[in-house]
Formats: structure tokens, sequence, C-alpha cells
């Protein structure tokens, strides 16, 4: 099992690798066919290949996303938690997502096996730069 310290680079890695706008490199944070629910309630994507195109979805709405952590992860065994918060767009027309909660769950190297990710549209803002 991967340890708390492991765990807590791995989500490092993991908003770094999001807001740098690399899909395949943010898809290599999740170990082959984890499981990536953004928000929850939608669609679960499964595997490599369904989670890159979701994110790559995501760039082509917004242009740009940069996530930052509000607090540090809560981890327990295999599973953390985060409160992170969320820009998309530039310009006039970016928003601001203050309140999102991540939780992830990790395979013994430290790759994401499955990621749920809760936020409300209804909590989206503007937030022009």
């Amino acid at each position: 099992m991967a340890t708390p310290d492991e765990l807590s680079a791995a989500i490092k890695t993991y908003i770094e690798r999001f807001s740098a706008g690399d899909a395949a490199s943010w898809t290599a944070c999740f170990a082959e066919g984890a499981s990536h629910e953004d928000p929850v309630g939608t669609d679960a994507h499964h595997g490599h290949a369904a989670i890159q195109a979701s994110y790559e979805q995501s760039l082509a709405i917004g242009g740009s996303l940069h996530l930052q952590a509000r607090d540090e992860p809560i981890i327990v065994g295999n599973e953390a938690v985060v409160a992170l918060e969320a820009w998309s767009g530039s310009g006039a027309d970016r928003v601001h997502m203050p309140r999102i909660i991540d939780h992830f769950t990790f395979d013994d190297a430290g790759r994401i096996t499955s990621l749920r990710a809760f936020w409300q549209l209804e909590s989206v803002r503007p937030d022009p730069e």
C-alpha cells in the first residue's frame, strides 16, 4: 500500500497536471481501468481513453482549466478527500468553481483507481480576469 506521503504527492501531481492542460500526462495519474465521475451523479468514465476524452472535452468547452487545493488532503488507507477550487476559461469568460470535494481511491502504486468530484453547477460564478 502506498504511504500517506506518496498519496499526498499523487494528489499534488494530479492537480499540477490537470492545470497544465496536458490530457495524456493527467490521464497517466490514473490506473488502467480506473473510473472518473465528474461531477457525481453524471455518467462515470472508465479506462484511460474515456477519462482522457472527458478531460479533452472540458478543455474544448472552457479553453483552460486550473485547479487548486484549498487545504491539505485527508488520507485514510488507500482513500483521500481534498477540498479544491477551479477556474475555467480566461478573460471576460473566466468562471470560478469555489467548492469542490474530490474523493480518490488509489492502488498500491499510488495511481488513482477511482475519482468522484462533488460540486454543484449552481456554485459556478463569473470571475473575469
